[in-house]
């Protein structure tokens, strides 16, 4: 089996703790236990893991996996192909951005999904200046509650050379926002930059349009 999809099951920690015993899946590549009511406890349980060596994409989204079970996951050492993370609406805050990462570190991350963590301007400060997401091509911040600063150090980001999607809808950038992202002269490979519900308006337009590429 290269696929498994359990979203939308109430499979909880005991749960996870029987799939992570599963010695057969070997091939398993993508596994997706999106809202399923894992807890940091069934993070925690799928962090101990040793048989999927071929994994390549995580989806933990709407769990409250927390930074205690990004934590936990951070210390499997099995999952090095891993490439595609989402913990979306996972209950997360600054205090994971640390955890993420250790987490990322080490491997080929192409897409990470992050929206509706509260990871606030300092979280996002910190993952821009994560050097190891050098292959990073899809990051959502959605609803993260960022405003200028974060705009600032996103700006600012000489690493994410790849990035080709980037998702900032539902934030507070403003105008003085707009200054800041357009100045990056680091994501050439750009095609997709969602700035929608940002209180941009007029001036913020105007702004963004002097020196995009």
């Amino acid at each position: 089996m290269k696929k498994l999809t359990l979203s939308r099951n109430k499979i909880g920690p005991s749960g996870a703790a029987g799939l992570q015993k599963n010695s057969c899946w070997r091939s398993l590549i993508v596994l997706n236990l999106s809202d399923t009511s894992l807890g940091y406890n069934g993070a925690a349980e799928l962090s101990k893991n040793i048989s999927w060596v071929e994994l390549e994409v995580l989806d933990l989204g709407t769990n409250t996996v927390s930074s205690q079970g990004v934590r936990a996951l951070s210390q499997n050492e099995t999952w090095k192909k891993l490439h595609s993370i989402n913990l979306c609406s996972s209950d997360l805050n600054i205090e994971a951005i640390g955890d993420i990462v250790r987490f990322t570190s080490g491997k080929n991350i192409i897409s990470l999904n992050l929206a509706d963590s509260k990871l606030t301007d300092k979280g996002v400060t910190l993952l821009c200046q994560n050097e190891s997401l050098t292959n990073l091509q899809n990051l959502n911040l959605r609803q993260n509650s960022i405003g200028s600063e974060s705009a600032k150090e996103l700006g600012s980001n000489v690493t994410w050379t790849k990035l080709r999607t980037l998702d900032l809808q539902s934030n507070c950038l403003y105008q003085s926002g707009m200054s800041y992202l357009r100045s990056n002269t680091t994501w050439i490979n750009l095609v997709d930059l969602n700035l929608a519900y940002n209180s941009i308006y007029d001036k913020g337009a105007e702004e963004l349009g002097k020196n995009m590429t």
